[in-house]
């Protein structure tokens, strides 16, 4: 996992990933983006939600950067050590749920100033409202990890 301020995301990324990093802004159209052969991004809005709704995922095949473009949002992680094994996964999405995480779990908070890396087995919730429900605008680039 990498947390870190949003200008120095660009030497860790290749090129078509940082003119697109510099190109979002609130009219960004909502979409998924491809960037190279084995990057793709997703622009996505949504409504965070409250706490008690949080859901914990995680990735086999990509890594997530999460920047959020409009909003704010909390979100909640962990690592895959001694969490068991995921409730669902969907191959296709290269997604799978985690239901009753006991264990230590983060927090950060995402602003458009930062960005959060996560890497396959960082199992995370995102979209998780800091005080209330907020519109969000988010760019979630996916990098394919060999």
């Amino acid at each position: 996992m990498i947390y870190e301020k949003l200008e120095n995301i660009y030497p860790l990324v290749p090129e078509e990933v940082k003119s697109f990093i510099k190109s979002l802004n609130k009219n960004t159209p909502v979409g998924k983006y491809e960037l190279t052969h084995d990057c793709y991004a997703n622009v996505e809005e949504y409504e965070t939600k409250d706490i008690s709704q949080r859901r914990f995922e995680s990735h086999r095949k990509y890594a997530d950067i999460q920047i959020i473009i409009e909003g704010e949002e909390r979100l909640d992680f962990t690592d895959d050590r001694g969490v068991g094994v995921p409730t669902t996964f969907d191959e296709a999405k290269d997604i799978m749920f985690y239901d009753n995480i006991n264990k230590r779990i983060n927090t950060i908070y995402l602003d458009g100033t930062n960005f959060f890396m996560l890497f396959p087995g960082d199992i995370h919730a995102p979209q998780i409202a800091v005080d209330k429900p907020m519109h969000v605008k988010k760019a979630v680039i996916k990098i394919a990890q060999n």
